[in-house]
């Protein structure tokens, strides 16, 4: 029968979809050369794309230049699964066709969503985890808020084959892990949701050929790992064994009979597992006899029970063995002076279990010792592939009727703050452009755009009528006046005229000729304003939490940069 905690397996550790999606946010806030072996996950590309057939057919192609915007990647276990893993992440993009091509809408947004095929495989001696894109269309998925159907069909056509050729993702681990591992396995109930990895560990069984045993969520901690009782079991059965080979002798001696040596032997050893929350206990009970080749002497039989308690130390983040009492013996005698023979007896089988137990302790304790660091150490080395300074801490431990689970926290790098707004003219000179915005570890839900222009006295330059000189020496207070304030008022005087646009599908705002920002203008001074919203993932809790910043642009009046 399969452990309630670990399916088949020694051990198996989890870790809850908020914590590898806080993972994942850290690689998207990553940029090329802050480290060699951290995965990144872009921001935004640039991308030509060429050569799909339309899906209505025909002999013009798809064709044509993208700037597309790339959100954080989040993932959805899929329940069960020994092989799926969906990821999904919003795009927003910005596309031009090429002359007599198909063509695409101008300005594309919505949430890709592709179901992975993992696997663990190795490459060049190296233990890896593989990811491709499916090959099933059904499990490659684009959704826009923006656009129908049949447009959405035509991109998804584009999409497909440009996923499937450049999202295959790898996550080396490393080559010398004391601890193996098998397939990962989804786990969902209620509404958490677990990646499974199940474990081998020193001295247990050889892995199954599936992970199918595995069922059960072990807690909703960032990360938690079991070790079933079978392997805890598993790890005193040597001394079982030894035990049973146990012969002590011990002599006795009572006028007028003739004195007499007696042989323990042990018939039956075996150990039990329990586990009642704060601490777990291995009882031992053993049975034998004690026998004399003297015919004076009766025999006699006995057991004893003894036990050995663990417990978790927090501090120094490793189990702790102890024993739990003295050795409790019972002896029968079979015929005359038994006293003399049960009490002999008695003294011996406890003295030697209490000697052979307190053997176990320290043998066993050296072998917890070496295991529970080695898990941790793996864990710890796993995450660091995908985020260099994560670190990890047992919290609390449960022992339970089928094993130890241990419950622990994550922690991942900062998130990188604040965003970096940026307006930049269009090469075309047909607008503005902030494709280069982005939110580390989270994305941008719309562009806020609003610009302000004014009458300017032709003699000075400076607006008329309206108070917008400041005193301070501060170079950026008059692009923070305008920031904060210009947009506000109540009642604006006269020559004072503003307009504003909010986009979720586009990062551009088109237009050659805005009033105040259009070059040569002379009669008229503006002031162009963005504001970026949007959400990144809590590098705590992995909840999405709302993020803005602020960009001016004001025109032969300087610039300033704000940011929430």
């Amino acid at each position: 029968m399969s452990n309630f905690l670990t399916g088949d397996f020694d051990a198996v550790f989890q870790l809850t979809r908020g914590t590898v999606n806080r993972l994942l946010a850290t690689t998207h806030q990553n940029k090329k050369g802050y480290s060699k072996k951290m995965p990144l996950s872009p921001q935004k590309l640039v991308s030509r794309i060429g050569g799909y057939e339309s899906v209505t057919g025909g002999e013009r192609q798809v064709r044509g230049t993208a700037w597309v915007q790339i959100s954080v990647p989040t993932i959805e276990i899929v329940p069960n699964s020994t092989e799926e893993l969906i990821l999904e992440c919003w795009i927003r993009a910005r596309y031009t066709a090429d002359p007599d091509t198909v063509p695409l809408p101008q300005f594309i947004h919505g949430k890709v969503r592709v179901t992975f095929i993992v696997k663990l495989t190795s490459e060049n001696n190296v233990p890896l985890f593989r990811l491709k894109a499916s090959d099933d269309d059904k499990k490659v998925s684009f959704d826009s808020p923006e656009l129908d159907a049949i447009t959405g069909q035509l991109i998804l056509t584009v999409l497909r084959p440009l996923l499937r050729k450049g999202l295959t993702a790898y996550l080396t681990l490393p080559n010398d892990l004391p601890v193996g591992m098998s397939q990962l396995k989804g786990l969902r109930a209620g509404g958490l949701q677990v990646l499974a990895l199940p474990l081998s560990l020193p001295g247990g069984k050889n892995f199954p050929s599936t992970s199918e045993s595995i069922s059960n969520i072990l807690g909703p901690s960032d990360f938690s790992f079991a070790i079933s009782k079978e392997y805890i079991l598993g790890l005193i059965q040597t001394y079982l064994d030894e035990l049973r080979k146990w012969q002590p002798q011990f002599h006795v001696s009572a006028d007028p009979y003739p004195d007499a040596t007696y042989t323990n032997r042990v018939h039956k050893a075996v150990a039990a597992w329990n586990g009642n929350g704060q601490s777990g206990t291995l009882s031992f009970y053993c049975e034998g006899d004690a026998t004399t080749p003297s015919d004076w002497w009766p025999n006699a039989d006995w057991d004893t029970k003894l036990g050995i308690s663990i417990s978790f130390g927090s501090n120094a983040q490793s189990l702790i063995l102890t024993a739990a009492g003295d050795p409790a013996v019972h002896v029968d005698i079979h015929g005359p002076v038994g006293w003399i023979v049960a009490g002999k007896a008695e003294n011996n089988v406890k003295s030697k279990a209490k000697a052979i137990r307190d053997q176990v302790i320290s043998k066993i304790q050296e072998q917890v010792d070496c295991i529970l660091p080695q898990i941790v150490e793996q864990i710890r080395s796993i995450l660091r592939r995908v985020d260099i300074a994560a670190t990890i801490v047992i919290k609390t431990v449960d022992f339970t009727p089928d094993g130890v689970v241990f419950h622990g926290a994550v922690t991942v790098s900062r998130r990188k703050h604040p965003p970096q707004v940026k307006i930049e003219e269009l090469n075309d000179g047909t607008g503005y452009t902030a494709f280069d915005n982005w939110i580390p570890g989270g994305w941008i839900t719309d562009y806020s755009w609003e610009w302000h222009w004014w009458e300017v006295d032709p003699f000075t330059g400076l607006p008329i009528g309206i108070p917008m000189w400041s005193s301070t020496d501060d170079p950026d207070s008059l692009g923070e006046w305008i920031g904060r304030h210009l947009n506000q008022l109540k009642n604006p005087p006269e020559g004072y005229e503003s307009h504003k646009e909010k986009y979720a599908d586009r990062f551009v705002l088109l237009g050659k000729e805005l009033p105040g920002l259009s070059k040569p203008e002379t009669r008229k001074a503006g002031g162009l304003c963005l504001r970026v919203s949007g959400w990144n993932i809590d590098q705590t809790t992995g909840e999405e939490v709302p993020v803005s910043g602020l960009h001016v642009v004001n025109m032969n009046l300087g610039d300033y940069t704000y940011s929430d």
